[in-house]
Formats: C-alpha cells, sequence, structure tokens
C-alpha cells in the first residue's frame, strides 16, 4: 500500500463568483424553462454545468446503512493522530478500501481497475487478525482495520455511536461540508436576481396590459360622452382634488373611477401589479371612488377649470400614467422631488398612456417631446427652472415645497397627473 509521508496543504477555495459567459449561460438556460439541450450551442456546455449546479440544491442523502458504516469508518480513520507526522492514504489505495467494504469484504467482487490493490487490503486484514492486543497501533493500517472491525461489530445495533465518537463527528469531511455550502450560496447568489428581475418585469408587463385594456375603454367613453374625457359629475368643482374619497368634494381619482362605476373597465384592470394596496373586491371601495389614496395605482389628468377636455383634441398628450411619487409625499407635507419615478415599479420608471391609446414607458418624468413634467402643473415647473437657475449646475435635482392639492392646469395642453 502507498503512503506520504504526510499530508500537502490544500490551499484556501478563492470563492468563485460567475464571470460573463456563465451570466449569459444562466440566462439562456432560464429563457428555455432549465432545458441545456435547448439553449444556443455557443452556450450549451456552460449551460449544462449550470443546471448541474442548480440540481444539486436538491439534492437529498439516501438511507443506505452501508453508505452511513463506510463514512463512520472513515470518520475513525480521522481520529486524533498521535504526536508526529502522520502517513495518510494516497486516493488510489483510499478508492479500492471504500469498493472493498461495498462488495462485503470480498476482493473478488471488486472491479477489476481495482482488485488488485482490494487484495492488498484483504491480505493485510487476514495478516493483521493474528495481531497480538499489546501490537502498536500507530499505523494507518492498524487504525484502518480496526475502525472496520468495529463498524462491523456494530451494525446489527443500528450504528449506535457512543458519546465520545459522537463528539469527532463535526471534523467528519468537514472540507466536503464547507464545499456544499459555497455551492449553495453561490447557487442562490445567482439565482435570487434572476427570479427578481422575472417577477418585477412580469408585474411591469400586466401594468402595461392594465393601462392597454383602460384605454379601451376611454375610448368607449368618450363616444358614448362627447368625446371627453371621463369625468365623475357634470361640475369639475374647485375643492381640494386629491382627498381621495371624500363625501364633500370629489377627488380627481373619482374620474377615472368613473370608467369602473359605468361598467367600461374591471377594478383588476385599475390594479397594477406593483401597488400591493390596490383593491380588485369592490366592496374595498367606497363605491364612489377608492377609500384611500394609497388604493389608487394610476394617476390621472387632472382637469382644468377651463372645461372637460376633448380625448380627440391632443391624441399624443399624456392622460394616465403609474401612479405619481410627488403627490404621495406632497399629501404628507414633505419636500417633492420633482424628478422622482412612480413606486409602482420600484422607482425604476413608469407607463404612461396617450389619448391616442398608445403606452410608452418612460424613465423620466420629463416629456421629451414638450420638456412637460407629468406630475407638476406648469406654474410650479417654471418655479423649479428658476430656481435651477439660481443655484447653478449643483442643484439641478432640487427638492421643492410641496403643491397643496387645489392647483388645476394653465392649459388643456398642460399634463398634470395626480393623484
Amino acid at each position: 500500500m502507498n503512503v506520504s509521508d504526510a499530508q500537502a496543504p490544500v490551499p484556501e477555495p478563492a470563492g468563485p463568483m460567475p464571470g460573463p459567459d456563465d451570466r449569459a449561460a444562466i440566462d439562456a438556460l432560464v429563457e428555455h424553462a432549465m432545458d441545456p439541450q435547448a439553449v444556443p450551442a455557443s452556450v450549451r456546455q456552460r449551460a449544462g454545468v449550470a443546471s448541474r449546479l442548480f440540481g444539486l440544491l436538491s439534492a437529498r442523502v439516501r438511507d443506505d446503512r452501508l453508505l452511513v458504516d463506510i463514512a463512520l469508518a472513515r470518520a475513525l480513520r480521522a481520529e486524533r493522530p498521535f504526536s508526529g507526522a502522520e502517513p495518510t492514504i494516497v486516493p488510489a489505495d483510499e478508492e479500492a478500501l471504500d469498493a472493498w467494504m461495498l462488495a462485503n469484504f470480498d476482493a473478488s467482487r471488486v472491479p477489476a481497475s481495482l482488485k488488485e490493490r482490494a487484495r492488498r487490503h484483504e491480505s493485510i486484514a487476514r495478516l493483521l487478525g493474528a495481531t497480538p492486543a499489546s501490537e502498536s497501533r500507530g499505523s494507518l493500517i492498524d487504525r484502518t482495520l480496526a475502525s472496520v472491525s468495529r463498524a462491523e461489530a456494530e451494525r446489527s445495533d443500528r450504528m449506535v455511536i457512543p458519546a465520545a465518537q459522537s463528539r469527532a463527528l463535526p471534523r467528519v469531511r468537514l472540507r466536503d461540508l464547507v464545499s456544499v455550502a459555497a455551492m449553495l450560496v453561490i447557487g442562490a447568489a445567482v439565482a435570487m436576481p434572476i427570479l427578481s428581475n422575472t417577477r418585477a418585469y412580469a408585474r411591469q408587463t400586466l401594468c402595461q396590459a392594465n393601462l392597454g385594456s383602460t384605454a379601451v375603454a376611454m375610448a368607449s367613453y368618450a363616444a358614448a360622452n362627447r368625446d371627453s374625457l371621463p369625468v365623475s359629475t357634470a361640475g369639475i368643482g374647485s375643492g381640494t382634488w386629491w382627498n381621495v374619497g371624500s363625501d364633500s368634494t370629489p377627488s380627481n381619482s373619482s374620474n377615472l373611477f368613473t370608467l369602473y362605476r359605468h361598467g367600461y373597465v374591471g377594478l383588476n384592470d385599475l390594479a397594477c401589479p406593483g401597488n400591493p394596496e390596490a383593491p380588485v373586491d369592490p366592496a374595498e371601495t367606497s363605491g364612489f371612488d377608492w377609500r384611500r389614496i394609497e388604493q389608487v395605482s394610476y394617476s390621472y389628468q387632472v382637469l382644468p377649470r377651463s372645461g372637460v377636455p376633448n380625448i380627440h383634441d391632443n391624441p399624443s398628450r399624456v392622460v394616465l400614467a403609474d401612479r405619481s411619487p410627488v403627490i404621495l409625499l406632497a399629501i404628507r407635507r414633505q419636500p417633492i422631488d420633482p424628478h422622482g419615478r412612480s413606486p409602482n415599479h420600484g422607482a425604476r420608471g413608469q407607463h404612461v398612456l396617450r389619448g391616442d391609446g398608445s403606452t410608452d414607458w418612460l424613465k423620466s418624468p420629463i416629456l421629451e417631446e414638450t420638456g412637460d413634467n407629468i406630475w407638476l402643473p406648469l406654474a410650479v415647473e417654471n418655479r423649479i427652472r428658476q430656481l435651477e437657475a439660481q443655484r447653478g449646475a449643483a442643484s439641478k435635482h432640487p427638492k421643492v415645497d410641496p403643491i397643496k392639492g387645489d392647483e388645476r392646469p394653465v392649459t388643456p395642453d398642460d399634463v398634470f397627473l395626480g393623484p
């Protein structure tokens, strides 16, 4: 049997992380339903490796008594060494010893590539059977055979491990446990962002579909109401338009709620998946409006005092968008960020619906074609421009005082969405 004088130190693992090619392979694997054979040939090999790595996350250890015996024998071989350098079995002999034990200690049943080494183990076991009890147990062979004998004797007792051996179990294959833990951490680090991005994309897609349904409902309402935008009452009123659910003064959100009240759209179509408080049960509404501003998922064009705009006057005008972050801060009397983005999608941007029924995804509330800020009326926008000019580029996005909730668009083409 070949042994080495001392086991060479194993370098500390560097903590591998997936590179660009690996990330591309994982993305392709997710897009093709975790089937490595369906991904493009250029990343198929890496995708196969990633698929096997994910498979480890659901692995379970079999309840195999023989494997437990072998694991215990290996643990006993690793008991506290005697003082000085301890020899170790070379990998080939260790593999042959494991195969010999799996073959119920019959060398003739061991695979041909390991049979010669297994016969040597068997010969040594017969020789050591006549060794006096007083003979030194310092060699690795003595301790190995003694461990095997103890394991066989305890097999009938369902592997009841003495307390002294239980204390040594944490040292069993510690390197393997660390490797498995590292793979689990790496797998989770790779899988969690993918799952999170997939969920966010699904919510964003469903939200855009809701805007499409609302566009059809607005067109139907306009056809039955002289091409006007939805409005809840004949008079526009002059009160505070952000008092959602108020019985005395209709809020601006009640105008949008009109589409549901008259059956043009379902309540779930006005509930963005990115708003966890959006109701889909009519019992959670007031019947005329939402009950709280937090329930409103989309901000609707605030109607000017001059009258209800015609939906065909300016087909490219934005009439609806994901809920405004400005109104949510202003109603609490907190400073507003005029360049803020909707909280419906983690402040990554917002969908907008135009009068012609088209939808866009905007990363900024500033419309490129007109420079209009969809969250603010023109008067407040002009005040912000003055502040930016006075303070210079160092304050390009200044925080300004909250709006009061009674502002109105200056002209019918002034886009101002709320709540």
